[in-house]
């Protein structure tokens, strides 16, 4: 016997809700799938350390302004504004009271 409402209602206002952006999104069009890669253990730990809203803002700037610097170059003056907010993640990170620990000095610097 099949078990719920046999007749689900989702009204607008419900359904307007329903998926809340958690940080700014940038000012173009989200891809229909996400980006996904593994890091190393510090790396991972490090990003995940940040509460979720600033970790997600951290993520788009760094990786819009690296493929705007790296593969988009005609396009850097003009893109800038795609993402929102800055600061690198031990700023970020210091900010918010966390530790970046699990980065040593040079690989901190890679990552600012």
């Amino acid at each position: 016997m099949p078990k719920g409402n046999p007749h689900p209602i989702q009204t607008d206002a419900f359904k307007s809700k329903q998926f809340q952006p958690i940080s700014t999104l940038p000012n173009e069009k989200l891809a229909a799938s996400p980006l996904s890669v593994k890091v190393g253990a510090s790396i991972y730990a490090a990003v995940m350390a940040l509460p979720q809203a600033q970790r997600i803002t951290w993520l788009r700037r760094v990786i819009t302004d690296a493929a705007i610097a790296e593969l988009l170059p005609s396009q850097q003056t003009s893109d800038r504004s795609l993402v929102e907010g800055g600061g690198s993640i031990a700023e970020v990170s210091a900010e918010m009271g966390h530790s970046v620990a699990g980065l040593d000095g040079k690989n901190q610097d890679e990552f600012s």
